[in-house]
């Protein structure tokens, strides 16, 4: 039997750092333009590369479910088919279209895309998740995410 420890602390978004602030901002500026019109759950999220730049992505549904993406793949995709800069931080928020706040937790698939990521810099990989009582979940470490994760390694 295995026992798993999660090291994460929980802020509210007044005690996070102005840069945190700022990228949370964007998330949520990103979740105002998300396509989610069967599920009525929007999902934005904002990734700091080392040096500040923002890159943003959101929730992109469609009819043929397997056919959409979530707002974290959006935004690591894209960042990553255009920069070779590393990821330092990733903020994740959501909301229902019909205001009823809601949990920003990232599902197995992107967590094992940010894993990915974080192996091939070979550094940490910031997340902040905010929780439906508006207050934010800072991990130092993605892996945290995914204490059991699969890397390059396991295909040795």
């Amino acid at each position: 039997m295995y026992k798993i420890n999660i090291e994460y602390t929980v802020k509210s978004k007044s005690e996070l750092k102005e840069a945190d602030r700022q990228l949370i901002e964007e998330a949520e500026e990103a979740m105002a333009k998300a396509y989610a019109p069967y599920s009525n759950f929007t999902v934005g999220c904002a990734i700091s590369l080392e040096g500040g730049k923002c890159v943003t992505g959101n929730n992109q549904e469609n009819a043929a479910y397997p056919s959409g993406l979530c707002a974290e793949r959006v935004a690591l995709f894209s960042a990553k088919s255009h920069e070779t800069t590393p990821i330092d931080t990733i903020a994740i928020v959501a909301s229902h279209t019909n205001g009823k706040r809601a949990d920003a937790f990232c599902c197995g698939n992107c967590r094992q895309v940010m894993i990915e990521y974080a192996y091939q810099q070979a550094q940490p990989i910031r997340v902040l998740m905010k929780r439906e009582d508006q207050k934010f979940i800072v991990i130092k470490d993605v892996k945290e995410l995914l204490p059991f994760h699969f890397n390059s390694e396991s295909l040795q």
